[in-house]
């Protein structure tokens, strides 16, 4: 009797240790975040940023993975000040991360994920003295951050996107440039 105790008990705690592994599957979820808007014409212009996200996340064995999303976001006006531009920004990205999960807790996983990101970026440039200017064009962005699943459902991540790319506008013969250097912020994410 004492074996076949021991044997249930083994192979439970073998079971349970797979079945908390974070699975496969679809999520949706939302963020807020903290960026900069360089245009060309000199400084860095900082403000907040809001959007959502959803894509489907892939688990190849109990801590390494994929994920493909995408995300959609707003700039709140970056401005600094005065007779000074302010910029509103929106940004439309598919990205594909590779996600590492280094420990477990109970109902908590900890991991960290990097990637890259391709997407539409569209600024608008108000600017009292020369009129209205409207950058646009692609982004690569490289993704980098640290997470944390709840119950196997709820997500926590404290992300960073770094833009590499210059978005641009002619007008009146002059050239705008806008990029966006950074965003750092958090995300909630919810997986099905």
């Amino acid at each position: 009797m004492k074996k076949i105790f021991t044997s249930v008990a083994v192979a439970s705690a073998l079971l349970a240790s797979a079945a908390v592994a974070e699975d496969s599957g679809a999520f949706v979820g939302a963020n807020v975040a903290y960026g900069a808007a360089k245009p060309n014409s000199g400084g860095s212009y900082t403000g907040f940023r809001y959007g959502i996200i959803a894509g489907y996340k892939e688990f190849f064995d109990a801590n390494f993975g994929v994920r493909y999303y995408g995300t959609f976001d707003l700039g709140t006006k970056y401005t600094k000040g005065g007779n000074n531009p302010q910029i509103e920004t929106m940004n439309l990205y598919v990205n594909a991360d590779a996600l590492y999960n280094f420990a477990q807790e109970g109902d908590l996983e900890y991991g960290v994920f990097g990637g890259v990101g391709l997407g539409y970026v569209s600024h608008e440039v108000k600017n009292k003295r020369r009129g209205n200017d409207e950058p646009d064009g692609f982004d690569v962005a490289l993704n980098l951050g640290l997470r944390t699943t709840y119950n196997y459902v709820h997500g926590f991540e404290l992300f960073t996107r770094f833009g590499l790319l210059n978005q641009e506008a002619t007008a009146n013969g002059v050239t705008s440039k806008v990029k966006q250097p950074y965003q750092v912020g958090l995300r909630y994410t919810f997986s099905f």
